[in-house]
């Protein structure tokens, strides 16, 4: 994200990449030498754990691992709850099937599995202690036959499965006393979701956008831009809409989604939820190799392959590459983009596991898509009532694919991600875990971004801008969960410290260009770096430093009441120079924040089967971006946020029934407002606030039918907000807050063949492009088809997306009147396959 911010507010982002120089672009080399590099890393690294050290076992205790699949296909199992009698100790078996417990006491012991729609199965193991026992087991279905279908599905409710981005306590799903959504691997594969944004989308009571300066950024109970944070495996970058990028869901496990508050966890800045990306991670257990191929409308491709290998019984190595191309379906906006991933787990005990992945991404735009800019009624050619303007203006059709961008625009960027965790467990009870990141990331936007129409010339004016970054951060994270319970009732406890720095740089130019014919535009190219051509240019460098003590607590009062609470003390400091080329001046200021953050909430078990819960929590976000912070903002304290939640969640009808529902009211503070008694001024004391409910549900209907949606409703308004002039906004809806959304999607196996079925429906309700609410875009609904087909050689699936080709619009931009269309009618052919 380039933080777009009006420029009189001194406030504008930029950013620049590599090194100093504006102009330094990233090599078009980088994915085969990092490549390299990765693979080099991983051979290293398999070399040293394959010298298979003896482990150095734990005084009186072994492991127990194993791998758990389907009775009836043979296929792996993930989010099997795997337990040890009698104790409080368990995990869960991950994609491929496999789980491990450490720690085992020797002697005779009894492990439990556990999964919905799976009849319960208990095995015993006699543990030696330094020794390791191998148990495999197949699960059958806990009542009638079903599919696989019913594995896939059920992954996207998980009931059963840890979720850190939600608690470090390791927390299941439904002792959380919040709402969660988890997206699998495979489900994103059998819903045909190949971007995060899509993958997003999919997810209850969530809309995103993927305008170029603010990639894939999401709507989530209100919250738009700058109050939502996006995790990698659990970390979060401070502003981390600044490294949100479009990515590729090859590269990802699964997709957590936390709604609501979570400052508590990741500190100052998520009030309508977080997303959490979890990378496909090295496993023992399973040796596979997995690949993709597609090809589909729009010149789009896509492939990818990933292996797991377990080197030795101390270390496992898991590699990822991914890359895409499209020429996309607006003139002249081609993209390709690319993803390398290495992951090492090495267990040189049973107590100990230490893990290291090094990611690399890459994107380049070229002249991306900035949407559509509304004009005259008089001058279309093929008006459309997708959107209601004060103003008269219009939607045109005619202009779908037209790109007003300059030829030579730009927007890439390249970044470098290395993480490391270690996780120690000296007794069943006691778990310490540090987590060590470091990222650097180069990002580039060079162009005609913003377009409206002038109905004295019946053009369309231009601004340019040019915003790089040079971003580097690194955090530092250490915590020990400490499970108190006795006899299943008692304390579970989370206490850490975290620390992390940002190095921030980046130059900004605003300026403006030669206007263009809506329907015939001469674009031109990018002006040359000077002060004639840019009425702004301005450099900003900014150094963050973060430290923050959190603590968390499980406790459970009876088998049926579990109480859930958190702290969190943040202290960021902000140091901020800012040099203004034009003006010749140059200044210098830092400001300190010290907020609290924290929730309490509860979990009741009206069924074992069935949960009630609420929560209420207070959250902080900032009333500006940290990294772009102005002088004239700096001043202000952080804004406030409050959310009160209730929801249920329950499966039934055998296990074949998954549903959760949630209400909710969030409310945020001290946003910045007018000055009642001097409009020119810019005061804190606004307010806004959402009241809405969601609900998920999947159904195995029957043996070959299964289908599964979502609907979420909101109504987000202004309470208390006065515009520049002193206008009212009281009751207005914030931009691109959508009224409803809903997804649907049903999928049948055909008798006797090995053919599924597949359809699926989005609706989403309308929205304003601005706060004002000017500018009304109209709802829509748009469908889509599927027809896979499975062998030993793996699935090959045909999908069609926008079939009746809907015209509509879906986000907005930097100004109210450029609307960013759907993308038309498109089919794919994909196969993918795992060996």
């Amino acid at each position: 994200m380039h933080n777009r911010i009006i420029p009189a507010e001194a406030d504008r982002a930029s950013g620049r990449t590599g090194d100093c120089s504006i102009d330094q672009q990233p090599s078009r080399a980088a994915l085969p030498r990092v490549l390299r590099r990765l693979a080099i890393l991983a051979l290293a690294l398999g070399a040293i754990g394959g010298t298979r050290a003896p482990a150095a076992a734990q005084a009186g205790t072994g492991r127990v691992q194993g791998r758990v699949v389907a009775a009836e296909t043979g296929e792996p199992l993930a989010g099997v709850r795997v337990s040890l009698a009698g104790t409080a100790q368990g995990t869960v078996s991950d994609a491929v099937g496999a789980w491990r417990l450490n720690g085992v006491a020797a002697g005779e012991q009894t492990i439990i599995l556990q999964a919905i729609g799976r009849a319960a199965l208990r095995l015993n193991a006699s543990v030696r202690a330094g020794s390791t026992v191998e148990l495999n087991a197949r699960l059958a279905p806990a009542a009638l036959m079903v599919d696989s279908l019913v594995v896939t599905a059920e992954r996207t409710f998980a009931f059963t499965r840890d979720v850190e981005s939600a608690s470090r306590l390791g927390l299941t799903v439904r002792e959380i006393p919040a709402t969660v959504n988890v997206i699998t691997q495979g489900y994103m594969k059998r819903r045909g979701l190949r971007t995060v944004t899509e993958a997003y989308n999919a997810a209850p009571g969530v809309s995103a956008g993927n305008i170029p300066g603010s990639p894939a950024t999401l709507s989530m109970r209100g919250i738009t831009f700058g109050g939502n944070a996006y995790l990698m495996d659990g970390v979060r970058v401070t502003n981390s809409d600044f490294i949100s990028r479009n990515w590729d869901t090859w590269n990802y496990e699964s997709i957590e989604v936390l709604k609501g508050p979570a400052s508590v966890l990741y500190g100052v800045g998520v009030l309508g939820g977080a997303v959490n990306l979890i990378p496909k991670r090295a496993s023992f257990g399973d040796d596979h190799s997995e690949a993709l191929l597609s090809a589909g409308s729009f010149g789009t491709y896509r492939v990818a392959a990933g292996a797991n290998r377990a080197v030795s019984d101390q270390v496992a190595v898991r590699g990822d590459v991914e890359y895409s191309r499209s020429a996309g379906w607006v003139d002249r906006t081609g993209r390709e983009q690319g993803q390398a991933k290495v992951d090492v787990l090495y267990q040189p005990m049973d107590a100990l596991q230490l893990e290291l992945s090094a990611d690399y991404a890459r994107d380049d735009y070229g002249t991306a898509y900035f949407g559509q800019p509304l004009t005259a009624p008089g001058i279309a050619r093929h008006p459309t009532d997708v959107v209601k303007a004060e103003n008269g203006l219009v939607l045109d059709r005619a202009l779908r694919t037209a790109n007003y961008d300059v030829t030579d625009g730009l927007m890439d960027s390249e970044s470098y991600w290395l993480r490391s965790r270690a996780s120690y467990q000296p007794t069943p009870r006691l778990r310490i875990v540090n987590d060590l990141s470091r990222y650097d990331g180069d990002r580039h936007w060079s162009n005609a971004e913003d377009f409206s129409f002038n109905a004295e010339t019946g053009l369309l004016d231009r601004t340019t801008t040019r915003i790089d970054h040079d971003h580097q951060f690194w955090m530092e994270r250490a915590y020990l969960n400490w499970d108190l319970r006795r006899n299943g009732l008692g304390h579970r406890l989370s206490a850490g410290f975290e620390h992390g720095e940002t190095d921030f740089f980046t130059p900004r130019r605003f300026g403006e260009t030669t206007a263009v014919d809506p329907f015939a535009p001469v674009r031109g190219t990018f002006p040359a770096d000077t002060r004639e051509n840019f009425s702004s240019r301005v450099d900003f460098e900014t150094d963050l430093a973060e430290t923050a003590l959190f603590l968390e607590e499980a406790f459970d009062v009876t088998d049926r009441l579990l109480l859930v609470g958190g702290l969190r003390y943040d202290r960021i400091a902000v140091d901020r120079t800012v040099d203004d080329l034009n003006a010749g001046t140059e200044s210098r200021f830092d400001r300190t924040f010290s907020p609290l953050s924290w929730r309490v909430g509860a979990v009741v078990d009206v069924h074992a089967s069935t949960q009630l819960f609420g929560q209420y929590t207070a959250a902080v976000t900032p009333v500006s971006s940290f990294l772009t912070l102005s002088q004239s903002r700096a001043g202000f304290d952080l804004s406030r946020g409050t959310s009160m939640e209730a929801g249920l969640k329950s499966t039934f009808y055998d296990d074949r029934v998954a549903l959760t529902a949630s209400v909710y009211r969030l409310r945020q503070s001290d946003i910045l407002t007018r000055d009642p008694s001097d409009f020119a001024l810019t005061v804190q004391g606004g307010e806004k606030s959402s009241t809405g409910a969601e609900l998920a549900f999947y159904a195995g209907l029957t043996q070959r039918l299964r289908v599964d949606g979502n609907l979420a409703v909101l109504d987000a308004r202004f309470d208390e907000l006065l515009a520049g002039g002193g206008v009212n906004l009281r009751g207005n809806t914030p931009a691109n807050v959508p009224e409803r959304v809903a997804n649907g999607n049903a999928w049948y196996v055909l008798p006797g063949l090995p053919v599924t079925l597949g359809a699926n429906v989005t609706s989403a309700g309308g929205f304003y492009t601005d706060d004002a609410n000017t500018v009304r875009v109209s709802g829509y609904t748009v469908w889509g088809a599927s027809v896979s087909h499975d062998s030993r050689w793996g699935t090959v699936t045909l999908r069609a997306r926008n079939l009746a080709d809907r015209f509509y619009a879906e986000w907005s931009g930097y100004s109210p009147t450029q609307i960013y269309v759907g993308e038309p009618r498109s089919v794919e052919i994909a196969w993918t396959g795992r060996f």
